[in-house]
């Protein structure tokens, strides 16, 4: 498949084509008569006019940002904030101007053809009708918005406080560690405790870091991507932090796991894989069936944009007592009504812009050390690898042998463990080695039609990932 570039207004039109075709075919099949129905024509040469994908920008005013419209497809157009760089109060514009969109101010022809808008830190995302809604005029009306919205950088937001339990010790999160070391990658930096890694990433101690953790507030900054998952950011500039994802992401992460990555924390709403360093664990933010207090079918998450997350410490056995209570739908979620004050923020942001750029220059440092270990890291794990590779022409002389054949893989995995050594007799159905994918372990089986046999050669190490239909090991007849 090749894509050829084409102007909204071509987009359009091969749209409306394909739209009178389909229409055609539905009343040919209801008919019983496909004598009226013109073939689709699915050739196609682009005029190579079109315009930009940026469609319009705004200069930032006073206390009002920089604005960046930008093209989607034919049904979408993004709005930027700022110049992608985040700040508190280009979300509270993503939230102000959302609001707008969906408030009962709204005209009518946006109402209808508006399908869905998704805010995302300093941007939001309109998927509307672009069969039905003018590109140009609902650029005209978001920027119309603008001068209605005009300075919000003193406004109170209303929002929802919530106060939330954290374990810092966890058996899931100490198991999916362990796996990942025996499985993925066995060094790292960030190994074995991801905590301790983003406290020295930052310059903090392990206790600043939980200290932090218990003592600050977050703010919702994002709710989507996957079954609600909750990305949130330090409302004060002195907790904020960066860490890197784990490379290669883990393949398990437990439900409830709040894990930073990048500049964001993250809630994770169901057991997943995932990247971002496990920092603690508290209570889900998503319900399957919409049957507990707090969700519904139609939203199964938690948590909205600007929503203010704390938390307190429990211990493990009262976070699982807890999680237990969530899981038959007992637990309820504590949280109160609050209004978060622009103003009283843009403070702070200014009576700490000294200290914060002191630890920023600290952290700096101590990341740039980091970042050279985990490439030393990095580096040695590949080349462990690639000594331990078997060379292909011995495989291959191998299996030239009539009395060799081969044990296989039967799905893309990693590597648990290897139950066999070389020289070792083989059984039929003998487990020889654990596979691990997505949660599942599984075993690979000797043949069943092994007599009497011996492990010739092993072609893979725990650690390491094999390929469906790839060779496991290499079993010798006798």
């Amino acid at each position: 498949m090749q894509y050829k570039r084409v102007s909204l207004e071509e987009a359009l039109k091969l749209r409306q084509k394909l739209n009178e075709y389909l229409v055609a075919v539905q009343k040919a099949i209801a008919s019983g008569s496909f004598d009226g129905v013109q073939p689709l024509i699915t050739t196609y040469s682009p005029s190579g006019e079109y315009g930009k994908a940026v469609l319009a920008e705004r200069p930032a005013k006073g206390n009002e940002p920089q604005v960046r419209y930008r093209q989607g497809g034919d049904d979408h157009l993004l709005v930027e904030y700022g110049n992608e760089q985040f700040d508190l109060n280009h979300r509270c514009r993503v939230t102000a101007i959302e609001k707008a969109l969906r408030g009962k101010d709204a005209p009518a022809w946006l109402k209808q053809n508006l399908i869905n808008t998704v805010g995302c830190c300093t941007s939001i995302l309109l998927f509307y009708d672009g069969a039905k809604i003018d590109r140009g005029k609902l650029l005209a009306h978001l920027q119309s918005l603008e001068d209605q919205l005009g300075d919000l950088s003193k406004i109170k937001v209303p929002c929802r406080r919530f106060k939330l339990p954290l374990s810092f010790e966890s058996k899931e999160q100490t198991d999916a560690t362990a796996r990942y070391m025996e499985t993925q990658r066995p060094h790292a930096p960030y190994l074995p405790d991801n905590l301790d890694f983003v406290a020295r990433n930052n310059a903090f101690s392990a206790d600043q870091l939980k200290h932090n953790m218990l003592n600050g507030t977050l703010m919702t900054v994002v709710v989507g991507f996957f079954c609600g998952n909750t990305v949130s950011l330090p409302v004060d500039p002195r907790m904020r932090m960066a860490s890197p994802k784990t490379n290669p992401s883990r393949v398990f992460t437990p439900e409830g796991t709040f894990g930073w990555g990048g500049s964001c924390g993250s809630i994770y709403p169901v057991d997943s894989p995932g990247g971002y360093m496990m920092l603690g664990r508290t209570v889900p933010c998503f319900d399957y069936l919409g049957y507990k207090a707090g969700f519904s079918l139609e939203k199964p998450w938690l948590f909205q944009d600007f929503d203010l997350l704390t938390f307190y410490q429990c211990t493990e056995d009262e976070l699982n007592e807890k999680l237990g209570y969530f899981r038959s739908g007992r637990y309820k979620f504590e949280w109160d009504e609050v209004e978060f004050d622009m103003a009283e923020h843009n403070k702070l942001l200014a009576d700490t812009a000294d200290e914060v750029k002191q630890l920023r220059e600290k952290q700096a440092k101590v990341q740039d050390e980091l970042i050279t270990a985990e490439n030393e890291s990095l580096q040695k794990w590949r080349e462990d690898k690639e000594k331990n590779k078997v060379d292909e022409s011995t495989v291959d002389a191998l299996l030239a042998d009539p009395a060799i054949s081969t044990i296989d893989s039967p799905v893309d995995a990693n590597v648990w463990k290897v139950l066999v050594a070389e020289q070792d007799e083989i059984k039929p159905n003998q487990v020889v080695a654990i596979l691990e994918a997505m949660k599942l372990e599984i075993n690979v089986q000797a043949p069943e039609d092994v007599k009497k046999g011996k492990i010739e050669k092993l072609l893979i190490r725990p650690g390491e990932t094999v390929k469906a239909g790839g060779h496991i090991a290499l079993i010798r007849h006798e």
